[in-house]
């Protein structure tokens, strides 16, 4: 899983760069369906920060979280919990289809 961490108008400190790796770490139980993540911070004018995560995953799907806050750790916080959320989903509908297909090739089996 390859990651990339940027920052528009807003300059990425080595501390926000490590927090946002051990949070990208945590996805690693999903690395069967992810090929890259990249994490965008931006800096509002309100004082707010926004963070973006963008999730490559296989067979050309995308899924984009993003998140305001009014920090840019508490807002990456957010944004990673939607990302699990949504990979979470995505892999039990996976598991479902593919106990879904062994039960119906077993009654194929039991019928022939």
């Amino acid at each position: 899983m390859k990651l990339q961490v940027q920052g528009r108008r807003l300059e990425i400190t080595e501390a926000l760069r490590g927090y946002a790796r051990t949070k990208a770490k945590r996805l690693s139980r999903f690395s069967n369906l992810i090929l890259n993540v990249d994490i965008i911070f931006d800096a509002n004018r309100d004082s707010t920060y926004a963070a973006k995560v963008i999730a490559g995953l296989r067979r050309n799907r995308t899924i984009v979280c993003s998140e305001r806050e009014k920090s840019a750790t508490a807002a990456l916080d957010l944004a990673m919990d939607a990302v699990e959320r949504k990979l979470s989903a995505i892999k039990e509908k996976l598991h479902r289809r593919g106990n879904r297909e062994k039960v119906t090739q077993r009654l194929m089996e039991n019928q022939g």
